[in-house]
């Protein structure tokens, strides 16, 4: 083709890109401007209507590291945040337990379905809470009469051969779930449409270590969680410590003849939550979510190094990167009664620590704007 036939359709081509991509430019900066402004004269029908006013913050409980200051990386599937985020949430309403004057004398049967007797009772029976030891087994049992919390600790001793081997998930799965139904902790609908975590251990001297079979495995714990809503707005309630359950025990497999407590570990903080709300409250995008995470204004929830199982405390680790590889939207439920179910962001993934230590690491961050909270700055409290 001849330059002079060229000529003009490459100057007609720039022309075209040019004009293109100057449109480009001016929808890229004034598209959320109109957004705004159409918003403004055509608002939506379905605002969030916020019905319960300002709320109370929420209540985290941090895991501290030894760095205060990781390095966060988004590493999920897509390489970029999630889409599909609601620009709103419902928030629902707790309900207050209920007087009772028989609630002293369930929380007795309650204990002797336990392995607790009268007998064993410590001080003061007549305030709302009861306490037993039972000098046999090391164990100690604590009973908030009114709210039913519950707290059973015991001493195990860390001797293999007190505890039988081959013992399976659905075992003490099913060993858990009908002690906590005699002690009447089993009958919220949303925990039994819930979801659970069994992790298997052993008895390796003075640790409980994660069992590679269930051939082998001596422990159970067992972990009951919640979600609320129905089919693709169903949203997960977790507590503060994102790997455990207000809802939990451990399970010991033990010979017939033994006088030890097959449940020697229980925790019981059941907060019934109003299924049935209207009340929407607004709530920030994922970008500024992630952007306060990534600036390490996130409460760390759970960090489970490769090298601890779940039946040990936690130690301070030098966490110097973390890689989010999950972001989602759950509830905040917690051992100490709450007002409302608030939502959250949960962000997930591993983390790296010098030594080549690694692990799992949650993080959350409040979903609901500062603005709707009665505590604009942080609008968050730590337990």
């Amino acid at each position: 083709m001849k330059l002079s036939v060229m000529a003009p359709l490459v100057r007609r081509s720039i022309a075209i890109i040019s004009i293109t991509f100057s449109l480009y430019l001016i929808w890229l900066f004034t598209a959320p401007a109109l957004k705004q402004a159409y918003l403004s004269l055509f608002p939506p029908k379905d605002l969030p209507n916020q019905m319960y006013g300002a709320l109370d913050p929420l209540l985290f409980q941090a895991y501290n590291t030894l760095n205060t200051n990781p390095d966060y990386i988004l590493n999920t599937k897509t390489g970029g945040l999630p889409s599909g985020i609601p620009n709103k949430m419902t928030v629902y309403k707790f309900i207050s337990p209920a007087f009772s004057y028989s609630a002293g004398k369930q929380a007795r049967l309650d204990a002797e379905k336990l392995g607790f007797n009268d007998s064993m009772i410590v001080g003061d029976i007549q305030g709302d809470i009861y306490k037993w030891k039972n000098d046999k087994n090391s164990s100690n049992l604590k009973v908030t009469i009114y709210s039913r919390e519950l707290e059973l600790n015991s001493n195990l001793q860390n001797a293999p051969e007190l505890y039988e081997q081959g013992l399976t998930t659905g075992e003490a799965l099913n060993a858990v779930k009908n002690k906590l139904k005699q002690i009447g902790r089993f009958n919220d609908q949303l925990y039994i449409d819930g979801t659970s975590t069994i992790k298997l251990g052993k008895f390796d001297g003075t640790r409980i270590i994660s069992a590679d079979s269930y051939l082998e495995a001596q422990i159970a714990r067992v972990d009951f969680f919640r979600s609320i809503g129905r089919g693709s707005t169903k949203y997960k309630i977790l507590n503060t410590d994102s790997k455990k359950g207000l809802l939990s025990s451990d399970y010991i497999n033990l010979p017939k003849d033994s006088e030890l407590l097959s449940i020697p570990k229980m925790e019981a903080n059941q907060w019934e939550i109003d299924p049935q709300s209207n009340a929407t409250y607004p709530i920030i995008n994922v970008a500024q979510a992630w952007d306060a995470v990534k600036n390490n204004k996130g409460t760390i929830s759970n960090i489970t190094s490769r090298f601890k199982t779940p039946f040990e405390e936690y130690a301070s680790i030098n966490v110097d990167k973390v890689l989010i590889n999950d972001i989602y939207l759950a509830y905040l439920d917690t051992k100490v009664q709450q007002k409302y179910l608030l939502p959250m962001y949960v962000f997930e993934g591993n983390f790296t620590a010098p030594g080549g230590e690694t692990g799992e690491i949650t993080i959350y961050y409040p979903a609901i704007p500062a603005e709707s909270t009665k505590q604009p700055e942080p609008h968050y409290n730590q337990l």
